[in-house]
Formats: C-alpha cells, sequence, structure tokens
C-alpha cells in the first residue's frame, strides 16, 4: 500500500514538473524527499527519485508521441488511490502539489486545475492558495494565512490547530443550509479559505 502511495504521488508529481535541460532542479527533488521522507520514512527517497526520472522519461515519450490521453488516464487513477477521501486530505495533496510548482520555479496553472479536479477538488481552491503566494500583495503568505485563521504574528502550533477546528465549524457547508444562497456561497467560499490557510501553513 505505501509503494502504490509513493508511486501515484510520483506520477502527479512528475505530470507537475517542469524541466530545464533535461534536469529536475535540486529543490524540486528536495521538496518531493521532505515529503515522502516525511509520510512514507526516510528510507524511501532514494529509490523514489529514482521511479520519479523514470516516469518523467515515459511520459516526455507519451507526450512526444501524441498519447497525452495515456497520461491523463494514469493520472485520474493515481488521484483515486492518493487520497483517503476527506476533504482536507484532498488540499493537503493539492498544497504539496502546488508547493512543487513553486519549487520548480513553474507554475501551470492549467495542469493545477486538472490535478485539482482529478482529486476531486474545484478549480477555485487552487486558485485561492495560488492567492496566497501572490508576490504582487502587500501581506506575505504566511501573514495572509494567519489572518484567515484570524491569528498574529506569534501563534503557536496549537494556536493554529485551535483557529482552524473552531473557523472550519463555523463555515462548514453542513452548518449553514439554513442561510440565504449568498451566504451559502460566502460560507463555503471561507471554508475553503480556511483550509487552504492551514495547509499552506503546514504543506506549502
Amino acid at each position: 500500500m505505501k509503494e502504490s502511495k509513493i508511486y501515484n504521488l510520483l506520477l502527479v508529481s512528475a505530470y507537475l514538473l517542469h524541466i530545464s535541460d533535461g534536469q529536475i532542479l535540486e529543490k524540486s527533488k528536495q521538496h518531493i524527499a521532505d515529503f515522502i521522507g516525511k509520510n512514507y520514512g526516510r528510507e524511501t527517497i532514494v529509490d523514489s527519485l529514482k521511479v520519479l526520472g523514470t516516469l518523467i522519461d515515459q511520459q516526455t515519450i507519451l507526450i512526444s508521441s501524441g498519447r497525452e490521453d495515456a497520461i491523463f488516464l494514469k493520472l485520474r487513477e493515481a488521484a483515486s488511490l492518493l487520497s483517503d477521501g476527506t476533504y482536507e486530505n484532498r488540499m493537503g495533496l493539492l498544497a504539496f502539489f502546488i508547493g512543487l510548482s513553486i519549487e520548480a520555479e513553474h507554475i501551470d496553472v492549467d495542469k493545477l486545475h486538472n490535478v485539482a479536479l482529478i482529486l476531486g477538488l474545484e478549480e477555485d481552491e487552487v486558485d485561492i492558495m495560488l492567492e496566497m503566494i501572490n508576490p504582487h500583495s502587500e501581506e506575505s503568505p504566511r501573514e495572509k494565512a494567519l489572518r484567515i485563521l484570524e491569528l498574529t504574528a506569534d501563534a503557536t502550533d496549537d494556536d493554529i490547530k485551535a483557529a482552524f477546528r473552531r473557523l472550519s465549524l463555523k463555515y462548514h457547508p453542513d452548518r449553514n443550509l439554513d442561510k440565504s444562497v449568498s451566504e451559502q456561497k460566502e460560507a463555503e467560499r471561507k471554508f475553503k479559505e480556511v483550509v487552504a490557510a492551514k495547509q499552506f501553513l503546514y504543506d506549502i
């Protein structure tokens, strides 16, 4: 099971990675290595990076032969096996993939939208996370995430967890069914922002 999850994570990562002169940027490798080491054990890192290289080569061949459809089929299968089904878990995976795109110095929004959709998410979840890293914003990404969670710069890990629990319950769609349509949409947007802020602080 662990090997399957790692393989599927690498398959989606290969799809997102921007290769310069045929080489994966070292910080992209490190981003993947850190995630795999944290979630699946550091002993799996070396072999995982070898598999990543093979998957990138395979996808390059498929693209050059006009077989993008085969890549998307594999991506859909990979995404369905990656997630445990919970919204928070899927958002955590999306945060990892956005972080990978940042480290690769190539944010392909269309590809990220595709990844979100195959994870059972929506395009606006990508847009919310990307807005947090907007370089033209007056706030830093961390400041923005903490503001969404109604926290200050000195917030502790326990503060973040407590704020996330409180606000995710407050804005959860199931808790706002008695509101007007516009209020429900606003609560849904707030809920997505709260989850994105928490994942940003922990995963990007």
